[in-house]
């Protein structure tokens, strides 16, 4: 695990971060909840790339950074293999022997023990489809 990720995951720990009103808006558009944010970054396992915003904010050093950092699934959580994919294809699941199928889904699987990995988007598109969520969707 890089030093970077590391130095984040121990911020949001101790509660240093913030979110701006861009964050928030969407935030909201997709539904996430502050906890929820935290939570994404303490199961990341990588950075996945650094992009540069015109926003100017300060570290926990009191730098000025121009730096926000994505993370991306590298390493299967369950067994370590780096071999882990993300995949495009029919997600078939069942809830109370009612079989259900959610298309065209896109998630990361492990090649070596079997192991899915989804991001919001995805649970997302399995909880629109599933019939545990049906009263909700009324």
């Amino acid at each position: 695990m890089s030093d970077v990720l590391v130095r984040i995951k121990r911020a949001v720990l101790a509660g240093h971060y913030a979110f701006s009103e861009k964050a928030r808006v969407e935030m909201e558009a997709d539904s996430l909840t502050e906890l929820d944010v935290a939570e994404s970054i303490l199961n990341a396992v990588a950075v996945y790339k650094t992009v540069w915003t015109r926003t100017i904010f300060l570290s926990p050093r009191n730098e000025h950074c121009k730096r926000k950092f994505m993370v991306k699934v590298t390493k299967c959580p369950a067994c370590g293999s780096k071999k882990i994919k993300k995949v495009r294809r029919d997600w078939v699941g069942e809830h109370h022997g009612q079989t259900y199928t959610v298309r065209d889904l896109e998630f990361h699987e492990c090649p070596s023990c079997h192991e899915r990995v989804y991001d919001r988007e995805a649970m997302r598109k399995v909880e629109a489809q599933s019939p545990a969520y049906e009263k909700a969707h009324a």
